[in-house]
Parts: C-alpha cells; sequence; structure tokens
C-alpha cells in the first residue's frame, strides 16, 4: 500500500527489514520502540498481551 503513493513511499525509503522475532524478542521489540521512538506523552501498551496479538 505504501508503494502506491510516491510521497508515502519516500518518507519509508530507509526502513529496516526485521526477520521473524520470536515471542520475546517481539515485546522487547514492541517495548523499545513504544518507549523510544513513538515518545508518547501517555504509555499506549502495546506490549500488553492483548496488542502483541493484534500487532503479531
Amino acid at each position: 500500500m505504501i508503494k502506491r503513493d510516491e510521497q508515502v513511499y519516500s518518507r519509508f525509503w530507509s526502513s529496516h527489514r526485521f526477520g521473524k522475532l520470536s515471542g520475546e524478542e517481539f515485546k522487547r521489540t514492541v517495548e523499545v520502540w513504544e518507549k523510544k521512538v513513538l515518545l508518547l506523552p501517555v504509555a499506549s501498551n502495546l506490549s500488553s498481551n492483548a496488542m502483541l496479538k493484534a500487532l503479531g
């Protein structure tokens, strides 16, 4: 879907591709991403079991 819109695609061209992450690796990656990349003013609890299931 991103490739369909040139403006959107150009913003994502330098993305990092992950291999398949195990359950615990996936959870740790989501936790780091939420805390150090998103920097949300209020925690979104992305590493909760329900959210991890949806993200997976």
